[in-house]
Order: structure tokens, then C-alpha cells, then sequence
């Protein structure tokens, strides 16, 4: 079940397709925010831990000339329904395909950042990759064996987030770029982040840290392209791109975590790339 509202976001006149906003109603009673625009073959733009759909801006403008582009809000981020329940990846994959089915995106490209890798990891395991035209994986892991030695930072991370939400949500906002964008980016961001409950929000790394999607990537038979950057984790990117066939690794060893907003016109024509290439990678 569908409700849409007008988009606010100024459109330069001629340059990009209308965009829209709806609300996908899953069967639960959560509604999911989206933003479309566009026509044909689509993508689904997934945004990580606590960040809103308009990180995925320039995509959006840019795919929806050729495509259909989409992204969306998951539960209990940005606009969604705030829900005590589903804070882990299994079930957000599960939000996925509630989108992916009555928005009709399937065939998909799903484009997910960060903690949302192991989501749409999740969402093969569960559904397969029938709905799935293509995978982009942006600087998140598939999970696994949490290294320990990062688990106390982590702790220590989450302790200071919880007593100052704000201070530690603005650090985590502005530290995700190498290039910062424009101050109005960056507070829509911060306040978009802001929406997340704190305990849903501590709930959602915690769910990250006990899942292990390793096994998933043996099933991946679609064109997938690994989009990182140069940081202690590129080891386990490096083994998830050796783990599914035929993957591309693109390392960004100019940008930030949000590479694609540090370097959009690169990461964009990774994915042209993706999809112009052939439809299986089986050997």
C-alpha cells in the first residue's frame, strides 16, 4: 500500500525526472519512506547505520535519466515508522523486499552502504538473487568473526553515544567525508541520523556485530562491485570480493566512507559500468 507526497527538493528544470515521496506500508504496519525518480530498470539506493535517504542525492539525480532510481528511508531511519522491534539485519532485508515487491523494482539493482551491505546480504540468503539484476557493496562487510580487538572501541564508542547522542551523531555525520559538502548536506543528514531512537540505534550495532553473512557470498552469481575505501577493513573487503564470483574491487583511496558523495562522478560510472557488463558470473 502506497501513499505518495509532494517532493519538496528544488528540480533544475530539464535536467532530472520529478522525484516523488512515498510510503510503503509492510505488512507489520511500518512505513518506509522512499524517494523516486525516474523510468526503466531500477535501482535501490540502501543507506547505512542511521542515515537518511538523501545521502543518495547525486545518485538520484544522475540514475533517473536512464533509470528508475529509488531510495529509501529503513525502519525506524529518516522518515519510517520508529519501531521497538527489527533492528537487525534479517528483518531490515525482509523490509528490502517488502519495497522491492510493491514499489515493482524487481529486476534490481541494490546499492547498499555500509551497515546495509549485510542487510542486502541478507536479503540473497533469504530471497536469492531471482529479483536481483545486480549488487553494489560500499564500504560495509559481510559480518563474520567481529575482530576483537575493535570490540572494546566499539563498546567505549556506543558508551559515549548514549550519554552525548548529538555531539557524537554530528562526529559520525561530518566524519564520513574526506571532502566536505555543502553545511545544508550536512545538517539534513545530521538531523535525519537524529531520528533514529538512541536505543534503536545501539540496538542496530549490536545486530550488525552478531551477524555473519560469509556464507552468502558463494550464492552470488550477479555482477557485483565492491566500492571501498582505504581503511583497516579493506582486508575483509578484499576476502568478501575473492568470496563472490567475479566480483569487482574498487578501491577510493581519495574519499570517505561516503565515497559516493566524496567522488560521485567516479562511483557512478563504476555502476554504469556494472550494468553494461554481462547479466551472470557463472564460471
Amino acid at each position: 500500500m502506497l501513499s505518495t507526497a509532494p517532493w519538496a527538493a528544488a528540480q533544475t528544470s530539464g535536467a532530472t525526472p520529478p522525484r516523488k515521496e512515498a510510503f510503503v506500508t509492510l505488512a507489520d504496519g511500518a512505513r518506509i519512506h522512499t524517494i523516486d525518480a525516474g523510468q526503466g530498470s531500477a535501482l535501490l539506493f540502501v543507506p547505512g547505520w542511521t542515515v537518511p535517504a538523501e545521502i543518495w542525492d547525486a545518485q538520484i539525480g544522475h540514475f533517473s535519466r536512464s533509470h528508475r532510481a529509488v531510495a529509501m528511508d529503513p525502519r525506524s531511519q529518516g522518515q519510517s515508522t520508529k519501531t521497538p522491534e527489527g533492528s537487525y539485519p534479517a528483518a531490515r532485508a525482509r523490509d528490502i523486499k517488502g519495497v522491492v515487491d510493491q514499489l515493482g523494482l524487481a529486476p534490481v539493482t541494490l546499492v547498499c552502504w555500509s551497515a546495509a551491505v549485510q542487510e542486502c546480504l541478507s536479503y540473497v540468503g533469504q530471497f536469492g538473487t531471482g529479483s536481483i539484476t545486480a549488487l553494489v557493496f560500499v564500504d560495509g562487510i559481510s559480518g563474520g568473526a567481529f575482530p576483537p580487538e575493535r570490540m572494546a572501541g566499539f563498546i567505549r564508542w556506543l558508551s559515549g553515544f548514549q550519554s552525548d547522542r548529538s555531539g557524537n551523531a554530528e562526529g559520525f555525520i561530518r566524519s564520513m567525508f574526506r571532502r566536505p559538502p555543502a553545511e545544508e548536506l550536512i545538517q539534513k543528514l545530521l538531523a535525519g541520523s537524529l531520528e533514529t531512537p538512541t536505543d534503536t540505534a545501539v540496538a542496530l550495532v549490536v545486530g550488525a556485530i552478531a551477524d555473519d553473512e560469509d556464507a552468502t557470498l558463494a550464492k552470488i552469481y550477479k555482477p557485483t562491485l565492491l566500492a571501498v575505501t582505504e581503511n583497516p577493513w579493506l582486508p575483509m573487503y578484499k576476502k568478501m570480493a575473492a568470496g563472490i564470483h567475479g566480483s569487482r574491487l574498487e578501491v577510493f583511496s581519495e574519499a570517505g566512507h561516503a565515497l559516493f558523495v566524496d567522488e560521485p562522478e567516479k562511483f557512478n560510472r563504476l555502476v554504469e559500468e556494472l550494468l553494461q557488463g554481462p547479466q551472470e558470473n557463472k564460471p
